[in-house]
């Protein structure tokens, strides 16, 4: 007798921004707007300077997709040990002991899988990884958020780069 009860569910069952239950065409449907969004965006915007040019070159979106892929999957590896449980968790993490893990706790509690967004902060991140596999974030939206975090690191990183050149020039 493995049947959940009304009452088992938990808020991160019920999330707004839990991916589990997006249809795969809403998906499909999705990339396929944002692509063609870009395509008009490239084919009518004449960039004025290195910012406008760096959102329409796609060999720099090549390597920051491919960059954040890379480091989406480096996340996989905290959070499959976040999934052996707590014990495991802060056997290999010992500095989350106490009240950091009570914090990482109430940080899911209150917002579920979308605070992975922030997961690209060097120290933060490592621990909410962990904190996610340990607290039963699914792994669809794990890698969805982790994603995103990543990517809008990547391109603050590009930009804050591409900013000092045009000082520096």
């Amino acid at each position: 007798m493995n049947e959940r009860s009304p009452k088992a569910e938990t808020d991160r069952d019920k999330a707004l921004f839990d991916l589990g239950r997006v249809h795969p065409l809403v998906e499909v449907v999705a990339v396929v707007a944002l692509v063609g969004f870009l395509l008009w965006l490239v084919q009518n915007y004449r960039p004025r300077g290195i910012l406008g040019w760096a959102i329409l070159n796609y060999r720099l979106w090549i390597v920051v997709l491919a960059v954040s892929a890379g480091g989406t999957a480096g996340g996989l590896v905290p959070y499959y040990v976040g999934k052996r449980g707590t014990d495991a968790v802060l056997e290999h993490y010992p500095y989350l002991k106490g009240e950091r893990w009570a914090r990482l706790e109430a940080l899911f509690g209150r917002w579920g899988a979308p605070v992975l967004m922030v997961s690209g902060i060097p120290a933060l991140g490592v621990a909410l990884l962990v904190a996610a596999g340990a607290m039963d974030i699914k792994r669809r939206a794990f890698l969805f958020w982790v994603f995103w975090g990543k990517m809008l690191r990547n391109w603050a990183l590009v930009f804050v780069f591409l900013l000092g050149l045009q000082i520096v020039n």
